[in-house]
């Protein structure tokens, strides 16, 4: 449940960032790096991903069984250095970085749940993935396409983009 809310809560504020990145990296830096835009996007979408584990994180902590955790968690972020060398190797894009880390934030998140299993007993994984995961799925899905759709509507100006953003957070909390 607070993986949920917590996911719930940073849709709200981010999606209208997500849209209107660009326009956003004008304004506060008048020029702005290439990737730039991509950069800020997969940075919230590894964000979405993380919020999904705090709550999982304060369980394990609570439990006091940190050693296998902090080994099997530990070696999955690490392996995020040598992947995205090995990216950069074979000449991908610098925003190949970001998505090693998306992986890697999943795979540790279902990590977590398997070690939630074994110390609890109690079966997470498939009940994380009925009762949040399909839930924000859904929500998620519905609220990208309705911004998608009004961010058409707004032009780049700063009272467009406030705007954009309260409608944004209305039309949100109301879906969720």
């Amino acid at each position: 449940r607070g993986s949920r809310f917590a996911f719930y809560l940073m849709l709200v504020f981010s999606v209208p960032i997500i849209f209107k990145t660009p326009y956003i990296l004008q304004i506060w830096l008048k020029t702005y790096p290439e990737y730039a835009v991509t950069f800020v996007r997969c940075a919230f979408i590894l964000s979405y991903f993380s919020v999904l584990s705090k709550p999982l994180i304060s369980e394990i902590l609570a439990t006091g069984n940190l050693k296998r955790t902090v080994l099997w968690i530990g070696s999955s972020i690490l392996m995020a250095l040598p992947l995205a060398y090995m990216f950069f190797f074979y000449g991908l894009g610098p925003e190949f970085a970001y998505i090693t880390l998306i992986v890697i934030e999943i795979i540790s998140l279902t990590i977590r749940l398997l070690i939630l299993e074994k110390i609890t007993g109690i079966s997470f994984l498939g009940k994380f993935i009925n009762d949040v995961v399909c839930r924000i799925s859904i929500v998620a899905v519905v609220v990208f396409l309705l911004n998608y759709i009004m961010s058409d509507c707004f032009s780049d100006s700063l009272i467009h983009l406030v705007l954009f953003a309260i409608i944004s957070a209305i039309s949100s909390l109301f879906i969720i």
